[in-house]
């Protein structure tokens, strides 16, 4: 429920600065990596998982 908050306020926000509606939403989700980047010291694989924070964004086009 919270995102679809964010995401009504961010498209709302938009609207009013630029007179239209978004055209493009993504969302990307945080990531954290538990032993480091890629490849560990001891040559062992990383494991990558995502977590709540992330970052939405929203934009439109040039065409007129």
């Amino acid at each position: 429920m919270e995102i679809e908050n964010r995401i009504e306020n961010i498209n709302k926000r938009y609207n009013e600065e630029y007179n239209e509606n978004g055209k493009y939403l993504n969302r990307s989700p945080g990531r954290v990596n538990l032993i480091g980047e890629h490849i560990d010291y001891n040559g062992y694989g990383v494991l990558p998982f995502a977590i709540e924070k992330d970052c939405i964004m929203i934009s439109g086009s040039n065409e007129q």
